[in-house]
């Protein structure tokens, strides 16, 4: 489940997105959408769009608000490394995520935990929230890292747009497609509309 940005601030991100990928031959982050991750992957039932359906009623209680960007970061972790672009971690998109997190434990079945030798394998623990528009990931050398991270300080990038609803990803093998919008209304609960 993703924020996207409106199509201006799109084809910006974009561009720097490319300009990664070309000054620095990482070409991973450029196969997914741009957009900000407010819930991970995961793996679904034919029925969830169904399951779902009554997300809207939540959506309809949330305000829309600004979604500040500001410059520059980066992830160092082990297994992958991470440039984006930084997004303002406030109060606004912090509740957005909170209230999406616990709303979704009323329609995500929660999966069988797994067992070697008789003993439950503890669960991946959430990651955290730290809401960016990655721009590079996974094919980032880890010698190319301190390079890149100095390039950076010389770079900005600024802008905000208003986030105003949240989008439901369906990977169809090749590529992500939106299943629903979830528009953010601010309005009271109400029926929620027909989605599917």
């Amino acid at each position: 489940m993703a924020v996207v940005p409106p199509a201006d601030l799109e084809v910006r991100i974009q561009k720097e997105r490319i300009f990664f990928a070309e000054r620095y031959n990482c070409v991973k982050a450029l196969k997914p959408p741009v957009h900000i991750t407010v819930y991970e992957p995961f793996k679904e039932e034919a029925d969830l769009p169904i399951r779902l359906k009554p997300l809207q009623q939540w959506a309809d209680k949330i305000e829309p608000f600004i979604v500040i960007i500001d410059n520059y970061g980066f992830f160092d972790n082990p297994r992958s490394r991470v440039a984006f672009i930084h997004v303002v971690k406030d109060e606004a998109i912090t509740q957005l995520r909170t209230g999406l997190l616990k709303e979704l434990k009323k329609y995500l079945e929660e999966d069988e935990p797994e067992y070697i030798n008789n003993k439950p394998v503890p669960r991946a623990k959430p990651q955290p929230f730290n809401p960016h528009f990655t721009i590079g990931y996974r094919d980032v050398p880890p010698a190319l890292l301190p390079t890149i991270k100095q390039d950076y300080l010389r770079r900005q990038f600024k802008g905000s747009f208003t986030c105003d609803a949240i989008h439901l990803w369906r990977h169809n093998g090749t590529n992500w497609q939106t299943v629903y919008t979830f528009q953010l209304s601010g309005k009271k609960a109400q029926a929620a509309p027909t989605l599917f």
